[in-house]
């Protein structure tokens, strides 16, 4: 048996007590339970991150730094989520892809970007082209 008190007085101070610290375990268990219940609705309802960023420069007018996928781990602090259609559209006006996430990639702009180069080398090289052959006729005269 435990060593309980033998006389009615203590048992009853005894019992008081445990009553009062049960209450005390239950509401502690309570607070804990509506602790957890917060969290778990926490992480239900947070929102989804979005599926492409846009990296800012230093000030307001800078323009943009690179794009993102959403999920990249080299974005930068400044970054703003963005919808496909502005990230398509960012990387098609000049704005650079990240180069660790290739965003540009991702949203099929890859080819692209490749003609974009391919046809800016070649107009340099027209350009170049034309500049030596006006150079040329320029020392024959």
């Amino acid at each position: 048996m435990t060593d309980l008190p033998p006389d009615l007085p203590r048992l009853r101070t005894l019992e008081t007590w445990l009553a009062y610290t049960l209450d005390e375990v239950r509401a502690a268990i309570r607070q804990a339970e509506r602790r957890e219940a917060e969290r778990q609705h926490g992480i239900q309802d947070r929102p989804r991150p979005p599926d492409w960023l846009l990296e800012t420069g230093l000030n307001r007018n800078s323009p943009p730094v690179q794009v993102h996928q959403g999920d990249c781990w080299n974005r930068g602090k400044r970054t703003r989520g963005i919808s496909l259609d502005e990230a398509r559209r960012a990387i098609t006006e000049g704005v650079k892809p990240c180069d660790a996430c290739r965003p540009d990639s991702a949203l099929g702009l890859l080819d692209s970007q490749e003609a974009l180069r391919d046809a800016a080398r070649a107009r340099w090289v027209r350009l170049l082209t034309r500049t030596q052959h006006t150079a040329e006729g320029d020392a024959q005269a």
